[in-house]
């Protein structure tokens, strides 16, 4: 990221996050009061919310009175090229618990960043081994899939049917699983490598191993002998 362009932020590119994150389903109790928030869900049942903007300097004591339903963190960051800060704090119970702290020294180690300490205290786990050194909290709970704050719109929107956590996580599995299949439909009916589009007849011939002469197409004995009786 920062200093050091950690690893985990594309190169070349910018990433800017101001949100809320928690549990999905007490952040979609939260937004209900504010006609505009909608909550895009993340991993183990986390949820992101863009603050409304009317909130404006009110967001601290807004999160104050929330988090007496559930711990939530601000998580902020800005980035470009894998250079930038972050920033992050946690409130709980009706009060702030952890930070903020704020960073450009990415140099240590990745669960002190603050971002991934908050996560960490908001209960979101590492990921399973077999994943490479990078893969952080920050990306276990999916915060590297959108890049500002209309891709978290767009991520919310698509999710705003869902009555909750598991209806929309049923309905992912199942989006999954229906590309899957018809991924593989495509795969079966992809026509072979070396295969031309058109074939023409000496074509088809050296495909099926035919050699070449004037027997070919000639009706067998066999045929011509069942086509006689059949003619009787």
């Amino acid at each position: 990221m920062a200093r050091s362009r950690a690893r985990g932020y594309r190169a070349a590119v910018t990433y800017r996050l101001d949100a809320v994150v928690g549990d999905f389903d007490h952040l979609r109790n939260c937004a209900e009061a504010a006609p505009d928030a909608r909550v895009a869900p993340l991993k183990q049942r986390m949820g992101l919310l863009v603050p409304p903007a009317a909130l404006g300097d009110d967001l601290p004591r807004a999160l104050c009175t929330l988090s007496r339903g559930g711990p939530l963190a601000r998580l902020e960051a800005d980035f470009w090229g894998g250079d930038g800060s972050q920033t992050a704090a946690l409130w709980r119970d009706g009060a702030l618990e952890w930070g903020p702290v704020h960073t450009r020294d990415f140099t240590g180690r990745r669960d002190d960043w603050p971002i991934n300490a908050a996560l960490a205290r908001l209960g979101v786990l590492p990921a399973a081994h077999g994943r490479p050194e990078h893969w952080d909290l920050f990306a276990e709970v999916g915060l590297a899939r959108a890049r500002d704050e209309q891709d978290w719109r767009r991520a919310a929107l698509e999710a705003y049917d869902a009555a909750d956590y598991a209806e929309w996580y049923a309905n992912e599995q199942a989006r999954r699983e229906r590309e899957a299949r018809h991924a593989a439909e495509r795969d079966r009916c992809t026509r072979l490598p070396g295969v031309p589009t058109t074939l023409d007849g000496k074509e088809i011939m050296a495909l099926l191993g035919v050699p070449p002469g004037r027997t070919v197409g000639r009706p067998s004995a066999t045929s011509s002998n069942s086509t006689s009786t059949a003619a009787r």
